[in-house]
């Protein structure tokens, strides 16, 4: 009769369960585990971590209305320039129209005296500056067939602006400002105005003031 197979020898639970690199992990463990995070660290860390993003967020906010200051500061004074400008352009407008009324007066009244304004030629030249007006007074009484002139009726007289020429040369110009323009017109309207008249020796002739045209020496009256 077969004998009964013999009973497996038992092996021991530490001696299968725990073996020698498994105790070399867990020392690395036990030593590791101290060095973690704990919750209470975890919840410092948070901590931490909330004031510092609420400081930031506190400093942008604080910058953001330094900003909004500087722009609301920046638009009133934009706002406050624009009414200036406008209020320059309004004032050059009103000076420009200004100027222009002006400009247009003073040449009104330069060809309201351009044209009272008489030229006479060939007067022969030696009297005093002063005794122009008294010469031309003579002269226009001649012309007018004896008809007084009254000595206001000549503003101011002078010879032309230019040196006096040699003897032989043509004198220079008279150049007269009447007082009103019918006296101008009753001198022109003479016959005797364009006719050569022996006056201190030398003929004379009367020449218009034109306002569009410039006074030239050249012309029919220039010999």
């Amino acid at each position: 009769m077969d004998s009964l197979p013999s009973t497996p020898a038992r092996i021991s639970p530490t001696s299968s369960i725990m073996s020698e690199p498994q105790l070399t992990q867990e020392g690395e463990w036990r030593a590791i585990l101290p060095n973690l995070l704990t919750k209470a660290d975890f919840e410092a860390l948070s901590d931490r971590l909330g004031r510092v993003v609420r400081e930031e967020v506190a400093q942008l906010r604080a910058d953001l209305a330094n900003v909004e200051a500087h722009m609301s500061v920046a638009e009133s004074e934009t706002r406050a320039l624009r009414t200036d400008l406008e209020h320059t352009n309004s004032t050059v407008a009103n000076e420009e129209a200004d100027l222009a009324s002006l400009t247009t007066w003073v040449d009104d009244l330069d060809n309201r005296g351009r044209r009272l304004n008489l030229h006479v030629r060939r007067v022969k030249e030696g009297d005093p500056a002063e005794h122009i007006p008294d010469t031309l007074k003579r002269l226009f009484t001649q012309v007018l067939g004896g008809q007084q002139i009254p000595r206001l009726g000549i503003v101011r007289a002078h010879m032309a602006l230019r040196p006096m020429p040699p003897p032989e040369e043509q004198p220079r110009d008279i150049i007269c400002c009447l007082e009103n323009y019918q006296l101008k017109e009753d001198i022109l309207a003479r016959p005797a105005a364009w006719e050569p008249y022996a006056l201190r020796i030398k003929p004379y002739r009367f020449i218009k003031t034109y306002l569009d045209t410039p006074y030239k020496p050249e012309g029919p009256y220039a010999q």
